[in-house]
């Protein structure tokens, strides 16, 4: 039986038009969605829940079912050759379509390849099970993250990355989610900071006031953290993600120059949701190239509402000290990213 393995990673950050482009990405006649969206295998699935030690990790035969739909279209399309003293395989599978010397394609396929993507928009920050990772035990701080997994798996693999302000990430509402190119710049860009926040109500207590109460703590939490641990366990402790503001998710330097270190530059794509909101058709065939799509191929951006929940909510606007505090946060972060990327674009 043929399997397929994703070629491409949206690796997050969540909130940062990650469902939107993966929508559009989607679209494309030679990508196919896997059947289950955010299924977090490498960061949750796999690992065994010692709240719930009865349950069963999942299996990576179960990972790669999702992606069934592939190699159906693969196998519908081609007569994959057999590798010599090994299982079928085909070119299709790694991404290197141009071997095709091995293979018989078809007379109705059009195109060379097929690919799919796992799309799990908190591999980037969130891995709290990084300890039971072998090479791991009894560290500080992760020798091995989630991208040295996907590495060993798919070597050739192509990471997508999505940033915006962190500031302004919590404004993404995960109620309205990603609307159409015509209504979501005024929405997203002058929605308010915490929206993020807002939908993970926390016993009706959501306001601007508690919010800012919240980020106080949060940032308190971390200055303890870092006082008595490294940067890096801090911006890997699982426990921060339960808290209301999820302030380690905007620490994008950390995150990107791990990733950056197991994987060439060469291999991950960066995309500014500010660029996105600006030319969104420019970005996505930056990303159809990044992929070795066809980029003659042009979807169509018109009023699509990805990802909108089912109730709009709305609130009220962010405190100013709020969001200025939130900047003097992140702004050395931002600093480093910009330096790391020799691209001011990312000093927001």
């Amino acid at each position: 039986r043929l399997r397929c393995a994703p070629l491409f990673y949206f690796i997050g950050v969540s909130k940062c038009a990650t469902s939107d482009l993966l929508y559009y990405t989607n679209l494309h006649p030679m990508v196919q969605a896997p059947f289950i969206r955010n299924f977090i295998y490498w960061s949750v699935m796999r690992w065994v829940d010692t709240n719930r030690p009865d349950e069963s990790i999942v299996p990576f035969k179960r990972y790669v079912e999702i992606f069934d739909a592939v190699s159906h279209e693969i196998l519908r399309w081609t007569s994959p050759a057999k590798e010599e003293g090994g299982l079928p395989v085909h070119p299709l599978i790694t991404g290197e379509h141009q071997t095709f010397n091995n293979t018989t394609i078809h007379p109705c396929a059009k195109h060379d390849i097929m690919l799919s993507g796992d799309a799990s928009p908190t591999y980037a920050y969130f891995f709290e099970k990084w300890q039971r990772l072998p090479g791991n035990e009894g560290l500080e701080e992760p020798k091995y993250i989630i991208a040295h997994l996907i590495r060993e798996t798919v070597p050739q693999a192509r990471i997508v990355m999505n940033m915006r302000n962190p500031v302004d990430r919590y404004s993404y509402s995960r109620h309205f989610a990603m609307l159409g190119y015509s209504c979501i710049y005024n929405m997203l860009m002058n929605a308010p900071l915490y929206s993020d926040y807002y939908f993970r109500r926390y016993n009706g207590e959501n306001s601007a006031d508690n919010f800012h109460t919240r980020v106080i703590d949060a940032i308190d939490r971390w200055q303890i953290c870092v006082s008595q641990n490294s940067v890096r366990h801090c911006a890997y402790t699982g426990s921060f993600y339960q808290y209301p503001v999820i302030l380690k998710a905007g620490l994008y330097y950390i995150y990107l120059k791990d990733w950056l270190e197991v994987f060439p530059r060469a291999q991950v794509h960066l995309v500014r949701f500010e660029d996105y909101i600006g030319d969104r058709d420019n970005v996505i065939d930056q990303l159809f190239t990044f992929l070795g799509l066809d980029t003659s191929y042009k979807v169509c951006t018109k009023d699509t509402i990805v990802n909108e929940g089912k109730t709009k909510k709305h609130h009220e606007p962010m405190r100013n000290d709020t969001r200025e505090i939130l900047q003097k946060f992140y702004g050395p972060w931002n600093e480093k990213l910009a330096h790391l990327l020799d691209d001011d674009a990312f000093l927001w």
